[in-house]
């Protein structure tokens, strides 16, 4: 049985929370700690705050980290493929996830196609190279048209639910971790309506086996 992947890729920018030296927070809420230094019980008397913080520096000050995120989805079971992790906007790790994508598709007996938005990573020459060299259509969003990356922008809400907000992550390892561990759990165990509540990978077993 034979199925065309239709990989969507869209980047994801977690932050972390930022406190400035005077004790207050990026939004201007003041901060319960003495001179902006890090109070790990604030994170629960401080309901609004959703965004992972980071360590602190050796004066105590938090300040504001990065992580991206870089996901291939298969638009047929809406597993994630493969995806890249890294600190500031990488073109390395794009190209990475594109090429484990690539590698992962190499079954399909039709032309795949890629689709994302109008970000400078997909417009690169190198990653549009790639695309061609394996003869690998390359879709773009419309202008302005968020609607046309809907898929990934569920997956991003869904996760981003489930394990990142409300929740408090004291490095960038252990939310590099916890997204390892995520995707992995989205993937092999969590079933979907669509997929007629199995996981992704499940539902591609089943339909391979058919």
């Amino acid at each position: 049985m034979d199925f065309a992947h239709v990989p969507v890729m869209l980047r994801e920018c977690l932050e972390g929370l930022q406190i400035d030296p005077d004790g207050v927070y990026a939004d201007g809420t003041p901060f319960a700690a003495p001179h902006g230094k890090y109070d790990p019980s604030e994170k629960q008397r401080h309901g609004g705050i959703k965004e992972a913080r980071y360590e602190p520096d050796d004066k105590g000050r938090v300040s504001i980290r990065k992580l991206y995120l870089d996901p291939f989805m298969d638009m047929w079971n809406l597993e994630i493929l493969s995806y890249g992790i890294s600190d500031r906007p990488s073109a390395d790790s794009i190209m990475g996830a594109l090429n484990a994508a690539i590698g992962a598709t190499n079954d399909c007996r039709y032309r795949r196609t890629f689709h994302s938005d109008r970000g400078w990573a997909y417009q690169m020459n190198a990653y549009r190279y790639e695309l061609k060299k394996h003869k690998i259509f390359q879709s773009m969003s419309r202008k302005g048209n968020c609607y046309d990356n809907s898929p990934m922008e569920n997956f991003f809400g869904i996760m981003k639910q489930e394990m990142y907000y409300g929740q408090v992550y004291n490095s960038f390892k252990e939310l590099k971790d916890a997204i390892d561990r995520y995707i992995c759990y989205y993937n092999e165990k969590r079933g979907k309506a669509s997929l007629g509540y199995r996981s992704p990978i499940e539902y591609r077993k089943e339909m391979f086996s058919a």
